[in-house]
C-alpha cells in the first residue's frame, strides 16, 4: 500500500469517527428540533442494507425511492436515515448534515430503467473504493432490493457494515457482512484503520 493510499484511508476513517462522534452527541440531544419528517412512498424499499456501530443499537438504513413499477425515482433515489432502536423499534430520524461525512453517499448512478425495476450503483463515503450494486425488482405487491458487492474476495449480497469504535476516540475497523452469491454462506471482511 502506498503512502498516499494509507494517508487517504486514515483520513476516511478519521472522518467516519468524527461523524460518528458527532452523531453520538446528537443522539443525546433532542434531534426533533432538527428533524424533517420521514415519508416513505408505497413502493419504496425502506432498507437495502444498514450500518451498525459498537456504541449503541441505533442503525443507519439506506432506503430507495421507487415508482409504481419499482423503477428508481430520479438521479439519486437512495438516501440514509436513522432507526433509533435505543428509543424503540418504530423510532426513525433523518440523518443530520454533519453525519453525512461518516454515513453519507459519495455517489450514486441509476442504470437504464427496466419494465419492472432497475439498478443503482452506489459508493459510500466511508468506503470510496467499494462499489455497491443494488438491483430493484417487483416482489409480489411491493418491491425488493438486493445490494451486492465484494466481501472477503467474493461477490456477496451485503446486509451490514458494522463500525467498531475505539475507546475513547477513533474507529478500530469496519466489518462488512453479506451472503455469498454462489452458495449463500455468510462472508465477512474486516477493513482496518
Amino acid at each position: 500500500m502506498s503512502v498516499q493510499d494509507l494517508s487517504s484511508r486514515c483520513l476516511r476513517l478519521t472522518s467516519l469517527f468524527l461523524a460518528i462522534g458527532s452523531g453520538s452527541l446528537a443522539l443525546s440531544l433532542p434531534r426533533s428540533a432538527h428533524a424533517e419528517r420521514l415519508v416513505f412512498g408505497p413502493k419504496d424499499v425502506t432498507s437495502a442494507f444498514f450500518v451498525s456501530k459498537s456504541e449503541n443499537k441505533n442503525q443507519v438504513h439506506y432506503a430507495i425511492r421507487l415508482d409504481a413499477s419499482c423503477v428508481p425515482i430520479g438521479p439519486a433515489p437512495i438516501w440514509g436515515y436513522w432507526r433509533m432502536l435505543e428509543d424503540g423499534p418504530a423510532a426513525l430520524e433523518p440523518m443530520l448534515p454533519r453525519e453525512q461525512k461518516g454515513y453519507g453517499i459519495a455517489s450514486q448512478s441509476v442504470g437504464a430503467p427496466l419494465p419492472e425495476g432497475g439498478t443503482i450503483r452506489l459508493v459510500l463515503r466511508a468506503l470510496p473504493n467499494r462499489v455497491i450494486s443494488i438491483a430493484v425488482k417487483k416482489d409480489g405487491p411491493g418491491c425488493s432490493a438486493t445490494a451486492t458487492t465484494t466481501v472477503g474476495g467474493v461477490a456477496a449480497h451485503l446486509f451490514n457494515v458494522h463500525v467498531k469504535l475505539k475507546w475513547p476516540f477513533g474507529v478500530s475497523y469496519l466489518l462488512l457482512q453479506g451472503r455469498a452469491v454462489d452458495d449463500a454462506r455468510v462472508v465477512q471482511e474486516k477493513v482496518d484503520d
